[in-house]
């Protein structure tokens, strides 16, 4: 991520993360329980608009931007009392062919502390915009959200007061 001061309090922050998102749904019907998982890889690059306030030995921030996201890969897995299978999630817009598009445009919303000596801890939430499902509301709905922890280190960091 890179921290690009804009006035004394405002910063712009854009970053890119890995991020892995999935979801998980179970059922359980005539004493049988299936769960189907679905897991997918993202390249997703916020950029975050932050409004800072000093600390004792940092600052507090708290932001919001846009996100966009691009899936890498994914797999669809499904489990019962007998049976198991799993096969790859194929990405695109074509709604005969493809299971989810590749391409998600979000909303995130993050706050956190950046210490003086440069350790960075925040959290987040994003919320996908798009119906991730080719076939649009006809098919259904799946949007992505997230919330999200952040550890790490801004180098050349000096935190000013």
């Amino acid at each position: 991520l890179a921290d690009i001061p804009i006035k004394k309090r405002f910063s712009f922050q854009p970053a890119i993360h890995f991020v892995i998102k999935g979801t998980q749904e179970k059922e359980t019907s005539g004493g049988e329980t299936e769960k189907v998982t679905l897991t997918t890889s993202n390249i997703e690059i916020p950029l975050n608009f932050l409004y800072k306030v000093p600390g004792n030995n940092g600052q507090f921030f708290i932001g919001a931007g846009p996100s966009l996201c691009y899936s890498i890969g994914g797999k669809l897995k499904y489990e019962d009392e007998t049976d198991s299978e799993s096969i790859d999630i194929e990405f695109g817009n074509n709604e005969d062919e493809d299971f989810m598009r590749a391409f998600d445009f979000s909303a995130n919303f993050l706050t956190g502390y950046s210490f003086s000596n440069g350790l960075l801890l925040s959290l987040n939430y994003n919320l996908g915009l798009n119906n991730l499902f080719p076939g649009g509301p006809d098919d259904g709905t799946l949007k992505s959200r997230y919330f999200g922890i952040r550890l790490g280190y801004l180098l050349n960091s000096k935190t000013k007061k």
